[in-house]
Parts: C-alpha cells; sequence; structure tokens
C-alpha cells in the first residue's frame, strides 16, 4: 500500500517529513521522521496555528493520504519553540590595576531565558592568565537559571591588556565577552643595604 504523509505549503520552511511517500506491506508499520527547524519569523507567519491561552504554543495540521481512499486522515504537530539566547553579564569583566604575580577577580552571570536547558562552554584553551571556576566554564545552565562564574585573572604582561572569551552551546551559538586590565610592576626600593642597630640591653629598645 502506498502511503503519502503531508503537510500544507505554508509549513513548508519550518517542517520536513522523510519520507513523506512510502510503501507498507500487510501488516507492517511506516516510520516517518519529522522535522521542525524554528526561524523567528514563523511566529508571525503561522499566528493562526498558535493555541490560545498557551505560551508560544503551535499546533499545525498534518496528513496521510492513501489511493483508493476518499477521505485522508488528520493528526496535528504540536510544538513550543523557544531561543537559544544567553544573557552574559556584565558585557566586559574589568579588573582593573592588578600588581605582577598577583590575581583579581570578577563575577560573571550567565542567565538562560530558554525553556530547554543549554550545556555551555568557554573553550578547553582560556586567554593567558585567566581562570573560571567552577568547572573552567563549563557546565548546563536550567530553565530560566543564572549561572555564576568568579573569572580569576593575573595579568602576564606589564600594562594595559584587553582579551576576549568566547561562550559556546550545544546548540551552536556562540556569546563573546571582553575583558581587560593594567598589570603593575610595583617597585621597592631600599635607602641602604644594611641596617646597623648600636648596642642595645634585653627588653630594652
Amino acid at each position: 500500500m502506498k502511503v503519502s504523509v503531508g503537510s500544507q505549503p505554508e509549513l513548508k520552511p519550518w517542517i520536513t517529513l522523510t519520507p513523506d511517500v512510502g510503501f507498507i506491506q500487510a501488516g507492517d508499520q511506516l516510520r516517518v521522521s519529522v522535522t521542525l527547524k524554528p526561524t523567528p519569523d514563523m511566529g508571525s507567519r503561522l499566528d493562526r496555528h498558535l493555541v490560545p491561552d498557551t505560551q508560544g504554543v503551535y499546533e499545525v495540521p498534518l496528513q496521510v493520504t492513501v489511493p483508493g481512499q476518499t477521505l485522508p486522515v488528520p493528526f496535528k504537530l504540536r510544538f513550543q519553540p523557544t531561543t537559544t539566547d544567553l544573557y552574559l553579564n556584565p558585557s566586559t569583566l574589568g579588573f582593573g590595576r592588578v600588581p605582577m604575580l598577583e590575581s583579581a577577580g570578577a563575577y560573571l552571570s550567565i542567565t538562560n531565558p530558554s525553556l530547554l536547558p543549554q550545556t555551555l562552554s568557554f573553550g578547553a584553551k582560556l586567554p593567558m592568565g585567566l581562570q573560571l571556576d567552577p568547572n573552567d566554564g563549563y557546565g548546563v545552565v536550567l530553565p530560566g537559571e543564572t549561572l555564576q562564574l568568579l573569572a580569576r585573572y593575573q595579568p602576564p604582561i606589564l600594562g594595559l591588556q584587553y582579551f576576549r572569551l568566547h561562550c559556546r552551546t550545544l546548540a551552536g551559538r556562540m556569546f563573546q565577552i571582553k575583558g581587560k586590565c593594567e598589570g603593575l610592576q610595583l617597585d621597592v626600593t631600599l635607602s641602604h643595604n644594611i641596617i646597623k642597630v648600636g648596642q642595645s640591653a634585653w627588653l630594652v629598645t
């Protein structure tokens, strides 16, 4: 038996059915893969399929047709698209003026506005002198959650220095954070190499 699975033409930019035509033997099954690729303009073009009193839930009609069968078999695809954004605050990590061989810290907050958990990473190699805690910046941010990281920076060179951090997610997104610091050399000079103290009795200063 030949079976066709189809959707309305307006749905083709976002919904793909694979295969859309198949053959079923008696007593057998046909598995169809439904791929959904939401885009920012989908909401305005599919607003008539928005389910009332829901937070962005869509319900679109699909159907199965069989040659020789008068009426197709309707069914619905229900989905709720969400963003893959992350909100990083602040946009620039400022560590101020830091003496060489010492370090300064700054907090970085990462908020997930999505309805899905998001896995993030700052890569295996951070800028020289920078450390992220916990877990070197690798982690999972739950929906609506804010993850706070502590960035520590020890300037590797003197003077003003600028660097960039790249936060990547499994959804293929990349977010950039800037950083700046000024490395200082605190020179200490002594007026004498030897300090001579005259004779004095015990317990007398």
